[in-house]
């Protein structure tokens, strides 16, 4: 664990601030491509929205899982954390978190050779985008 990493001692007593802090320091990180610095973050933010039942943040940790795994290869672990945040982002009613997830599914199947996966992940993606009024995704 990184010199800036949270340490046990540091916790804050609010496990939901901090685990989307952890996770917001975890998407900057995706940004710079530091991928190990990235999962360090999110590892123990999952942890957190595990124990205490943090249904939102947890899509949000997941998405964010899912992007180091596309980085560094690993299309099963990818696949994993991309559909359980797509439970998360559905149950705690995140459209938004359901359209981006749908792009992110489109290369997975298409890496897996399915097809009709991929445009049914592509166009749930754009359904919701459309519905939401975000035509940037």
């Amino acid at each position: 664990m990184g010199a800036d990493a949270a340490r046990p001692g540091d916790r804050l007593a609010n496990p939901a601030g901090e685990a989307a802090s952890l996770n917001t320091i975890a998407a900057l990180h995706l940004d710079r491509h530091e991928f190990a610095q990235a999962a360090e973050r999110l590892k123990p933010a999952l942890a957190l929205c595990d124990r205490h039942g943090l249904v939102a943040t947890r899509g949000n940790v997941l998405t964010n899982l899912t992007g180091v795994a596309m980085a560094l290869g690993d299309e099963a672990a990818a696949e994993d954390h991309a559909q359980r945040a797509l439970e998360h982002a559905r149950a705690a009613g995140n459209r938004s978190l359901v359209a981006f997830l749908g792009l992110l599914l489109v290369p997975l199947a298409l890496r897996r050779g399915d097809l009709p996966g991929a445009r049914a992940a592509l166009r749930e993606s754009l359904q919701t985008s459309r519905a939401l009024g975000k035509r940037g995704l």
